[in-house]
Formats: structure tokens, C-alpha cells, sequence
């Protein structure tokens, strides 16, 4: 995460999937991963994420 800040990327939306342990994702999250997808998440929950992370960082 400290690439992306250090190339003033610091609104990119950065998400991981697959098989995380549980144990894994709050780490993930506090190094600035926005979201963690496990199997099975469907594609529609990862572009509704996504869609209401750009309106949110957006202020619309």
C-alpha cells in the first residue's frame, strides 16, 4: 500500500479474494485492503463493493 501512496495513488480501491484464512482479514484490512472476498462471493457483491466505494470516496 505504501507504493500506490508513494505514487499519490492513494484513491485506488484495493481488494483481495480467494482462499484467506479468517484469521488474515482484519491484517489485510489494516494495512488499507478494502475488502476481502472469500469463495463463493458472487460477482454481483464485488461490483456493488466496488460501485459503492468509488460513490463513497467520491462524497457524492
Amino acid at each position: 500500500m505504501s507504493l500506490l501512496s508513494d505514487q499519490g495513488m492513494d484513491d485506488v480501491i484495493v481488494v483481495v479474494g480467494g482462499i484467506i484464512p479468517e484469521v488474515d482479514r482484519q491484517p489485510l484490512k489494516d494495512l488499507g485492503i478494502s475488502e476481502v472476498f472469500g469463495p463463493g462471493t458472487t460477482t454481483t457483491s464485488i461490483v456493488e463493493f466496488i460501485g459503492q466505494s468509488v460513490h463513497d470516496r467520491a462524497g457524492s
